[in-house]
């Protein structure tokens, strides 16, 4: 197999081409006709590099019940172990949500390794105001609706870190939150089954 080797000078390092091993297998590399720059390799250093990716999905009918100024059980979650504490997190998320006696807005709040206190990731804690992460608007209890979310975290660790969600909506009274359906899932052509998704992203800094 024919090759070609650069050394470069005073001694330094070497950079060979090598030809395919099979006769069968010719290959052409063309270099841009651009400015000059940098070669690229799976080994490159903070080039925003994907470095794994978790998915959870959820097709499962739930409900949970949350009051006028509460919140539901974390009705879906994700974990991922970061390889890196300088890596940053996208997460990505989508819920097919359904409520009772709308139209009524809901909204999801993220919360990080169970810790209830912290809004990051979602929007200020501003006065009596609930803060939350993104919002749609169900229109009755037969309806369907999808809430959608990305945000890049810094998660600063390499222990595993839990992305949990937990559900809101603008009633003053207390009302039932449907996953994956409608309110009141009737057996029905109008009515339609989802899927929720959490999609997490670990980016190399």
């Amino acid at each position: 197999m024919s090759s070609i080797k650069l050394t470069a000078d005073s001694n330094g390092g070497t950079f060979e081409l090598k030809a395919p091993a099979s006769s069968s297998n010719a290959r052409v590399l063309t270099l841009p006709d651009i400015a000059d720059g940098t070669l690229l390799t799976n080994q490159s250093s903070g080039l925003g590099k994907v470095l794994q990716v978790v998915q959870v999905e959820n097709t499962a009918f739930s409900t949970s019940s949350a009051n006028s100024g509460g919140q539901t059980a974390q009705m879906m979650d994700a974990s991922i172990t970061p390889s890196a504490s300088s890596s940053k997190i996208l997460i990505q998320a989508m819920f097919h949500v359904g409520i009772s006696s709308g139209p009524l807005r809901v909204g999801c709040r993220l919360i990080i390794n169970d810790d209830y206190s912290s809004n990051t990731g979602n929007g200020a804690n501003v006065d009596n105001r609930r803060y939350i992460a993104s919002a749609t608007s169900v229109a009755s209890n037969n309806d369907q609706q999808n809430i959608h979310y990305s945000y890049l975290h810094s998660a600063n660790t390499t222990s595993s870190t839990k992305y949990g969600f937990t559900f809101l909506h603008g009633s003053g009274s207390t009302r039932t939150i449907s996953l994956n359906r409608s309110e009141d899932n009737n057996n029905a052509t109008y009515n339609h089954t989802g899927i929720s998704t959490i999609i997490l992203t670990e980016i190399g800094a």
